[in-house]
């Protein structure tokens, strides 16, 4: 929900650090589908990053770290080891660097560029 959010509302515009209240749009997510949530694109974006890092196990599962290391180099074999990911890990995976490549086409609005990207917390995946 909080990616698709971001998606159609925050693609073009400029992050803008901004009074961060999880609380609100945690309480708004955990009581149905809002069709908004409340708080500043920045704000979804911080609580996606931040209900990302609470997952008890990340994107990427701890197992397949070193795999992931092993082969950072080589885009091929980054995908073989993607695609032996558990399938929801796999299909979150997907989902989300979608969305960030959607987000670095328009890098001429949005000012985000892969150096912005990969410091924004890069270890929730």
């Amino acid at each position: 929900m909080m990616v698709d959010y971001l998606f159609h509302n925050a693609i073009k515009q400029v992050r803008k650090c901004s009074f961060f209240d999880f609380a609100e749009i945690r309480d708004c997510l955990d009581t149905g589908m809002p069709d908004s949530l409340p708080g500043s694109n920045h704000s979804v974006a911080e609580g996606l990053l931040l209900f990302l890092d609470a997952l008890p196990e990340p994107v990427v599962p701890y197992s397949f770290y070193q795999q992931c290391l092993d082969c950072c180099s080589n885009a091929s074999q980054c995908e073989k080891v993607i695609s032996t990911l558990p399938q929801y890990h796999q299909n979150v995976f997907n989902y989300l660097t979608a969305f960030l490549r959607e987000l670095l086409k328009h890098t001429a609005n949005n000012r985000l560029d892969v150096t912005i990207l990969c410091k924004s917390k890069g270890t929730s995946l």
